[in-house]
């Protein structure tokens, strides 16, 4: 009996790394092969508590150049939605078969905000 849990429980945990892993591989940074960049508007409540950071978001391109998928990786949550929001406005070289990646938007005050 407890090496049946013992199993199940390792295999469990195997599956869990996997999964993390997997949600952390970004591919590489698309923003050197991008044709049209949008920046994110940065949000009035971000501005108002004085709130900076980084957001990665990670990219499916179609063939065409156009973003099919835009996902929030990493960052603070308040600015999730203006980063949704520009990256899939970005559109790249068109290519055979399409590819994935991630972008990089850094939200910065400037001293007179």
């Amino acid at each position: 009996m407890k090496k049946a849990f013992i199993a199940v429980l390792l295999t469990a945990l195997l599956t869990i790394n996997i999964v993390v892993v997997k949600a952390f591989d970004l591919g590489p940074n698309l923003e050197a092969k991008a044709t049209k960049k949008i920046p994110p508007t940065y949000p009035p409540l971000a501005k108002r508590k004085r709130v900076e950071g980084k957001v990665v978001i990670r990219l499916e391109i179609g063939p065409e150049g156009n973003v099919s998928n835009a996902e929030f990786m990493e960052g603070n949550s308040l600015f999730k939605p203006s980063s949704l929001d520009a990256a899939k406005q970005w559109t790249f070289s068109k290519s055979m078969a399409g590819t994935s990646g991630h972008i990089i938007f850094k939200f910065q005050l400037e001293e007179k905000d």
